[in-house]
């Protein structure tokens, strides 16, 4: 089999274009193509440049000649040059790994889509980000021969929302990096003198969007301040998204400048020793199709709180506490619970390793080349 991976949502620089679906595609991309199952041409934006697939050898890879790092030159790419490529390069199947595909193509289409948050929680998106979703990816997804979904809960989502018939829907969980693991005291000890950490903080890392709902774990935070319930900082880390000011500007109302650090975005390279600096690593999201952040966060023995919603669950099963995301009640309650229990910490430290261990990007490669053999039957 001819597969085309259109991975122009993979990158390479630091920022927030390198986040949740980017490392998806790069970490799926990596283990399809060194599975040898099939022959492979990967298609590249404009702004990678180098060769960033440890396994690409006997794959072709294509840089765009057009500025596809910009999100609408891509969109306009894959719908008019794409087809064409696929045609020019005889490819039986076509994967889009970011909820849209080419709606006009010879070539079976395989299709990811990774949540519809864009539905779920409208007011955590921009409009025209909604419009333009709403209307690609149903369309996207009832053209496509088989579909990729990060968990149960986002297949339940596109078979209610879409009326996509189950059988077409595929669960495939993503996996997690080989460095993503417990690290040894000394690592952490100097890594913590480096960036000037205390021994106890809690960490969120992620995306700073409106769907994330940091606001509400500021404000659990700064109920255990006033408490006295905990004296180490909350560190947030991550890009900053649209709508991020709202963390600000709650961060002013709760009195607690000096107590939150902002450190904006971490490199991916240091983001295993944030984990495993932490005491607990707190991910309150309102929804999420997978959640990648809690999956990391346990892969390296932290314990994670997060939200009983969405995806959310299905990833932690019983190896993390979840909460109520709209709940600062909740929130701030388990993490009094967590920061002041060695032994609680421990117990979620040990299961969350195991839990961890369960997801893995060979065997997610090995559910797409099912996938794809289903999408070709159909075509």
């Amino acid at each position: 089999m001819r597969v085309g991976l259109n991975a122009l949502v993979m990158f390479t620089s630091g920022g927030l274009r390198n986040a949740g679906v980017s490392r998806y595609t790069k970490g799926l991309t990596n283990a399809l193509l060194s599975s040898g199952s099939h022959e492979y041409v990967v298609f590249a934006n404009s702004g990678v440049r180098e060769n960033p697939y440890e396994s690409a050898a006997g794959a072709e890879i294509v840089r765009t000649a057009l500025p596809t790092a910009r999100t609408s030159t891509r969109i306009l790419w894959e719908q008019l040059a794409l087809p064409i490529h696929a045609a020019f390069r005889q490819l039986d199947l076509v994967h889009s790994f970011l909820n849209v595909s080419p709606l006009f193509s010879a070539a079976a289409q395989v299709l990811t889509i990774h949540d519809l948050s864009y539905l779920t929680t409208p007011w955590a998106h921009p409009l025209r980000r909604r419009i333009f979703l709403r209307f690609m990816s149903q369309r996207s997804a009832a053209a496509a021969g088989a579909i990729l979904a990060d968990s149960k809960a986002t297949k339940d989502d596109i078979s209610r929302i879409f009326g996509i018939p189950r059988g077409k829907i595929w669960v495939v969980y993503p996996g997690f990096d080989p460095d993503m693991r417990p690290a040894s005291e000394d690592e952490i000890a100097r890594f913590r003198a480096r960036k000037g950490l205390p021994d106890r903080f809690v960490l969120y890392l992620g995306t700073l969007e409106p769907r994330k709902n940091v606001p509400a774990l500021v404000r659990a935070y700064g109920r255990l301040r006033r408490a006295g319930a905990y004296d180490g900082p909350l560190v947030i880390a991550g890009a900053r998204g649209w709508g991020y000011r709202d963390i600000e500007s709650t961060i002013e109302e709760e009195s607690l400048a000096d107590d939150v650090y902002l450190v904006g975005y971490v490199d991916r390279e240091e983001q295993p020793l944030w984990y495993n600096s932490a005491q607990v690593f707190v991910y309150p999201s309102a929804y999420e199709g997978f959640g990648m952040p809690a999956l990391e966060a346990m892969a390296c023995g932290t314990p994670v709180i997060t939200s009983s919603t969405s995806s959310l669950p299905e990833v932690v099963g019983d190896a993390g506490v979840t909460v109520e995301p709209d709940s600062v009640e909740q929130i701030a309650d388990a993490l009094a619970e967590l920061v002041n229990s060695e032994s609680r910490r421990g117990e979620l430290r040990e299961r969350g390793t195991a839990r961890a261990s369960l997801f893995s990007w060979e065997i997610a490669a090995a559910r797409c080349h099912e996938a794809y053999e289903y999408a070709l039957s159909r075509s």
